[in-house]
């Protein structure tokens, strides 16, 4: 029953997203999506944004909510930061003047047995220095089994305020348009450092192409002639994820076993091939079996 549920979620998977959008990358921490511009966009694309300029100012993104108790929590702490900055770095590369960026931001509480995750997601451009998050929600709940009729998540517009319910905390590098409390401006002429979470951290990388002491440029537009297509990538959470514990080798064989079947249910369900139901009734048959 579960290779047929497997199979029935591929082929829904493969359902048109709304005109004019498409789906570029997508994985257990972030989704993009590019979309055609509001009537009106001053876009700043094709770009080449400074990995390590991004990489800093999306480590300053907190989000404040019910879920997380009113205190700030980083959207991409420690090195999640930094492989969220690369994708959204190389779709930037390839994007048309008339086309914006969605971006979904995804945070996972719990363990292995009891993962839930929230997703924060906005509109994203670049235009006169800036880019540009337009939010469209901040920390809801996401059901791993995505009604595929929902299509794009939430998004902002420039021309209409949403009301959020939750907020993203004030950062060094991040402001406000003025009168919208939806619509962030991350500098891209600003030096930040980027933010580390203490339980995390994360080793800095450096730029082989630039000297020392030579500071990079934080952004240079792309000549119409070197844009192209954005690159589609969904990548396989099963060869993205974090290495497996070493723990393994200490195992028993059967609760080795047993364990590698909770991560494959965890990466079927991360995927959107499995329901929320369907997951806790497997976890139960697993747990029964201990």
């Amino acid at each position: 029953m579960l290779k047929n549920l497997v199979l029935f979620t591929l082929v829904l998977g493969f359902l048109p997203l709304p005109a004019q959008s498409r789906l570029l990358y997508k994985s257990s921490l972030i989704a993009l999506y590019s979309i055609e511009a509001e009537a009106g966009a001053k876009n700043q694309h094709p770009v080449d944004i400074n990995p390590e300029r991004l990489e800093a100012l999306l480590s300053q993104l907190e989000v404040i909510s019910d879920q997380t108790g009113g205190e700030p929590v980083p959207l991409f702490p420690g090195s999640k930061a930094l492989s969220a900055s690369q994708e959204l770095h190389t779709a930037l590369r390839y994007l048309s003047p008339n086309q914006d960026l969605i971006l979904a931001g995804f945070r996972s509480e719990g363990g292995l047995l009891n993962t839930k995750r929230y997703e924060t997601s906005a509109r994203v451009f670049v235009q006169d220095g800036f880019l540009n998050m337009i939010v469209g929600q901040i920390d809801q709940f996401r059901a791993e089994f995505r009604d595929p009729n929902n299509g794009l998540p939430p998004m902002g517009s420039r021309a209409k305020e949403v009301a959020l319910v939750g907020s993203i905390a004030a950062a060094p590098g991040i402001s406000r348009v003025r009168g919208r409390d939806d619509w962030l401006l991350l500098d891209l002429n600003l030096a930040v450092e980027p933010k580390q979470n203490r339980r995390i951290g994360y080793d800095r990388v450096e730029n082989v192409n630039q000297r020392p002491g030579e500071v990079a440029p934080a952004l240079t537009p792309i000549p119409p002639t070197e844009h192209s297509q954005v690159p589609t990538k969904t990548i396989d959470t099963a060869k993205s994820s974090q290495p497996v514990s070493q723990s393994h080798a200490k195992l028993d064989p059967k609760l080795q076993k047993i364990e590698e079947e909770f991560e494959l249910l965890q990466r079927l369900r991360d995927k959107g091939l499995i329901t929320d139901r369907d997951y806790e009734q497997k976890k139960k048959q697993l747990l029964e079996r201990l």
